[in-house]
Order: C-alpha cells, then structure tokens, then sequence
C-alpha cells in the first residue's frame, strides 16, 4: 500500500490528478472457479469504479 501512496504523491508533484480510491487485488481475492473475486473485492472495485466515474464526469464539465 505504501508503494502506490507514493505513486500519488509522485503524480500529485507532477499536477496529475488522482483519485483518493485505491486497489489492490491479490491472487487470494480470486474465485478461479467462478471466474470472479471474492465479495469483498468486488465492493472495493465498485467504490473505486464509483469515483474514476464521478472524477471523469467532473472533468467533462
């Protein structure tokens, strides 16, 4: 977590634009039989999915 904390603040310092979400999908947050990730992943991916679109809207206006 500390890596993309610094991939931030690295971005920030170069006048990007970061969205405050962050993600981090393991091998164990994988169902290889279902072809999903677990439940708990797929609340985390929603929440960031939910900024980048809200973020990217924001944009646009």
């Amino acid at each position: 977590m500390n890596a993309l904390a610094n991939m931030r603040i690295v971005a920030r310092g170069l006048y990007a634009n970061v969205i405050t979400k962050q993600l981090v999908l393991d091998p164990i947050h994988i169902d290889e039989v279902n072809k999903t990730v677990i439940e708990e992943a797929q609340a985390n991916i929603k929440n960031v999915m939910e900024e980048l679109l809200l973020f990217a809207t924001f944009q646009k206006a």
